[in-house]
């Protein structure tokens, strides 16, 4: 059976704002993990704000601002659910998805993630697009952490 994957993931905050899910509808490992992978994040990217943070949560993706590209990247390296060749983890994604969305998106972001693996970009740019495409593809259930 076909799981969901999130990004972001996406990538977890205090709080899940926008058209981000809220953090209700995640399972237990995820809420406690992503506040670490935030705090390490912030510790190796410094520079990136809350309402930054925010606005990608709202589907405003500033394209030019390489704090918050770095910072995506940092999260999806520090969940392990992606790696730096743009491969997903599937048992990750099976543990941190909500089960809200685990049958609708999975196959979604793994072809996201294929559209950016082979480009010749740096990582955090490759990593922005995936969070993008993730948007574009279904903004009610996108979730950036």
């Amino acid at each position: 059976m076909q799981k969901t994957l999130i990004a972001l993931a996406v990538i977890c905050l205090a709080q899940l704002s926008y058209a981000a899910l809220p953090l209700k509808q995640f399972d237990e490992p995820l809420k406690t993990d992503f506040q670490m992978w935030h705090d390490n994040c912030e510790i190796y990217i410094p520079g990136v704000t809350q309402e930054e943070i925010n606005q990608v949560r709202a589907g405003r993706f500033d394209t030019n601002n390489q704090s918050i590209k770095n910072y995506a990247a940092c999260i999806w390296l520090e969940s392990k659910i992606l790696n730096t060749d743009m491969v997903m983890n599937k048992a990750l994604l099976d543990i941190y998805m909500p089960k809200k969305i685990m049958e609708d998106e999975y196959i979604g972001y793994l072809l996201c993630a294929k559209k950016f693996r082979k480009q010749n970009i740096p990582f955090a740019d490759k990593v922005f697009g995936l969070i993008q495409c993730n948007y574009n593809r279904n903004p009610n259930d996108f979730t950036f952490i």
